[in-house]
C-alpha cells in the first residue's frame, strides 16, 4: 500500500508541468475484463492536453477482488520509476544513479490520445497505450502476479462546462507474452486545472 499512496503522489505532479495548453484531474471508473476474469476499479485520471489534437494521461487504479486480494494498475513507466526510487533509497549506494533513472522512467506517459473535434466542445480521442501495469495481490500469502500490457481504444471527450469534462472510453487490451485479449471500459469525470498563460 506504500508503493501506491507513492504512485499516486508522484502522478499528481507530473502532468501539469508538461501539459502546453492545461490540464485535466479527477476520478476515474474502469472495468477490465480480462483471461475471463473481471476486474473493478477505480482511482485518479490525469490528462495534459497539447494544442488542438494531442495528449498524454496518467492514470493509478486500485480495486478490492476479495478481503485478501486487491487489484492494481498503472502505467509501465510510473511503476518502473517508483521501483527504481524504492531501491535507490533501499540501497543508497546506487541511489545517484536510480533516482534520476527513476524520475525520467516515472514521467513516460501510460497513454497518448489523438482527439478529432466533433462539433462544439466534444472530441473523440484515438488512444494507445503501449506499456501498462498490473499487479493482482495476495496479501495473506504474499503472493503477486505482475504482467504488462498494452492497449487501443477510443474516449469520448463530453464537455459539461467550462470546467467539468466527463470521458468514457473503451478500448481492447492485452499481454505481453500472452495471446489472450480483453476488453477494458471506463470514466472519468475530470476537472480542468488552471490554464497556462501564452507566451508572448
Amino acid at each position: 500500500m506504500k508503493a501506491i499512496r507513492l504512485y499516486i503522489i508522484l502522478i499528481l505532479f507530473s502532468v501539469n508541468s508538461f501539459a502546453q495548453e492545461t490540464g485535466f484531474y479527477g476520478l476515474q471508473a474502469a472495468y477490465s475484463y480480462t483471461t475471463g476474469t473481471y476486474y473493478p476499479a477505480g482511482g485518479v485520471s490525469i490528462e495534459g492536453w497539447f494544442g488542438k489534437h494531442f495528449s498524454i494521461n496518467f492514470s493509478a487504479l486500485y480495486g478490492p477482488i476479495n478481503e485478501d486480494a486487491y487489484y492494481f494498475s498503472t502505467g509501465g513507466g510510473q511503476a518502473l520509476g517508483v521501483y527504481l526510487i524504492k531501491k535507490g533509497f533501499e540501497n543508497t549506494s546506487d541511489l545517484a544513479l536510480a533516482l534520476p533513472l527513476g524520475i525520467m522512467s516515472f514521467v513516460i506517459p501510460e497513454s497518448v490520445a489523438y482527439r478529432i473535434p466533433l462539433g462544439g466542445p466534444s472530441q473523440l480521442g484515438l488512444y494507445l497505450s503501449p506499456f501498462g501495469y498490473e499487479l493482482i495481490r495476495n496479501t495473506s500469502e504474499k503472493i503477486s502476479e505482475e504482467r504488462t500490457s498494452y492497449e487501443l481504444g477510443i474516449r469520448f471527450y463530453l464537455q459539461a462546462n467550462h470546467w467539468i469534462i466527463v470521458v468514457p472510453r473503451i478500448g481492447m487490451k492485452g499481454f505481453y507474452g500472452d495471446r489472450d485479449l480483453g476488453i477494458n471500459y471506463g470514466l472519468s469525470v475530470m476537472l480542468r486545472g488552471k490554464r497556462k498563460a501564452s507566451a508572448k
